[in-house]
């Protein structure tokens, strides 16, 4: 969850079943929903973080071949991350131009990921990250 101003931002997940088309990732402002993938397109959406008018989503989305590619949504855009590994990302923050994103891969290393460039931190899974001004 993300307050700007007045404005409540969420990002989750939704079922199929609670009438959502996707099934898959959701974003609501001050309650009203924003799917973020096609209907029947995997993935899940974890952390969020607001600046302005843009809504930047960190998560993953089911990849062709089966696994989660760790993603993050700038306004609705997809912005991949780790192509080529399966990972997942859990946290966003901006810091004027520079977006860090941290997750892990599914090899047990935790991550970070400064403009899509990705750092290994170790053993672990990052979870959260902080910017102190």
């Amino acid at each position: 969850m993300c307050i700007s101003g007045t404005d409540i931002h969420v990002a989750g997940d939704a079922s199929a079943s609670a009438g959502y088309l996707s099934g898959g990732s959701i974003y609501w402002k001050n309650g009203t929903p924003t799917e973020l993938t096609n209907p029947g397109q995997r993935s899940s959406a974890n952390g969020i973080f607001v600046v302005g008018n843009d809504v930047y989503i960190a998560g993953s989305m089911i990849a062709a071949d089966g696994n989660p590619h760790a993603i993050y949504w700038k306004n609705g855009n997809v912005v991949a991350l780790d192509p080529n590994y399966n990972s997942v990302a859990r946290a966003i923050a901006v810091d004027g131009t520079d977006v860090y994103v941290v997750g892990e891969r599914a090899s047990g290393r935790a991550m970070v990921w400064k403009n899509g460039t990705a750092t290994i931190l170790g053993m672990g899974r990052a979870r959260a990250i902080c910017l102190k001004k």
